[in-house]
């Protein structure tokens, strides 16, 4: 039964992990599985059965939520990019007041309030940067693409882990999102 359980907690951190804005990491904390999620990654090796058979079932649901999503989100974003987009800002905007509402049970610390400022401001000077109305599908990879797309999904990787911090929102300020939905929708790894 738990394994049932995590796989459809899986399942949600993958939707979340599909949407750029929302994070993982942030539906982990939600779901009161972010700190268990954390001890069962770093002491995998000490603990490789009780660890195993919490991220087993959540790695799982999580792959089989992006690669289903990716199957929606390729055509909608090729057919109606605009409408995708304001799709994915309503969806941030609806959770912001239950994410509010889970943070401030405890008070906000001074620390977590400048960090808060740092990482949206950080956001801010990206968007800025690099354009993100090139949503085209890259098709070719050569090598400064495939060094590209590397160092952006290691950045994104990171930010599976950090609640807050959109790991889909790094890739779609970078102009790869569409590519790497295509690319997972048609197993083309």
């Amino acid at each position: 039964m738990e394994f049932i359980k995590n796989l459809l907690r899986g399942v949600g951190m993958g939707i979340a992990e599909v949407i750029p804005g929302v994070s993982g990491g942030t539906m982990a904390v939600l779901m009161n599985m972010y700190d268990k999620l954390i001890d069962a990654i770093s002491h995998l090796k000490k603990q490789f059965k009780s660890s195993i058979s919490l991220l087993l079932p959540l790695l799982l649901g999580m792959a089989l939520a992006i690669l289903a999503l990716s199957h929606v989100i390729t055509p909608l974003l090729q057919n109606y990019p605009m409408q995708v987009n304001f799709l994915f800002i309503g969806l941030v905007s609806g959770i912001i007041p239950m994410l509010f509402r889970h943070a401030s049970k405890g008070g906000f610390k001074p620390l977590q309030t400048v960090s808060f400022f740092v990482m949206f401001m950080l956001m801010i000077l990206m968007a800025c940067f690099y354009s993100v109305t090139n949503t085209a599908v890259i098709t070719t990879i050569n090598a400064a693409a495939s060094v590209r797309f590397a160092l952006i999904g290691f950045l994104a990787a990171v930010c599976l882990i950090l609640p807050g911090v959109s790991g889909s929102m790094i890739m779609v300020i970078f102009g790869i999102y569409a590519s790497v939905m295509a690319a997972i929708s048609r197993l083309d790894l």
